[in-house]
């Protein structure tokens, strides 16, 4: 991941503590990111999570969005056609739409402006969601 796909109060997995790796994927919601560079050299980016210190962007990785996720935070399936399910959030100002194609590769969109954007990982939702109007819902997604 890079720090310029992440915003205040994403959720990825860590994959590290203290400097250690851990065997299983640990979700954390990101606090404050740190992406500078010193006289052209010495790149550094790190982010700060609820229970850790600081973490190099290498020690995180994004969660992928699951239909598990979407129904988690008040989606409903409203539809379902052949492969496609189609999940709604109508409860706030704008309703959004997400639509599941299911394939080896799960593949999950919405569309804007008649285009269709690919939502791979739970950061995207909640950016997503943030765009809409939706940040205290975005802030508090549950994992």
């Amino acid at each position: 991941m890079k720090t310029n796909e992440l915003m205040m109060n994403d959720w990825v997995y860590r994959l590290e503590i203290y400097g250690y790796n851990v065997d299983s994927l640990y979700p954390v919601q990101v606090h404050l990111i740190e992406d500078w560079t010193h006289q052209g050299k010495d790149h550094t980016a790190n982010v700060y999570c609820d229970d850790c210190d600081k973490l190099p962007v290498s020690a995180i990785k994004p969660i992928p969005l699951t239909e598990e996720i979407l129904l988690k935070n008040g989606f409903e399936k409203t539809g379902s056609f052949a492969d496609l399910k189609e999940y709604a959030l109508t409860d706030i100002d704008n309703d959004i739409y997400i639509f599941y194609v299911e394939s080896n590769e799960p593949y999950f969109y919405t569309e804007i402006a008649t285009v269709d954007v690919e939502i791979k990982y739970v950061h995207q939702l909640q950016h997503l969601l943030r765009m809409c109007g939706s940040v205290v819902l975005a802030d508090h997604l549950k994992i």
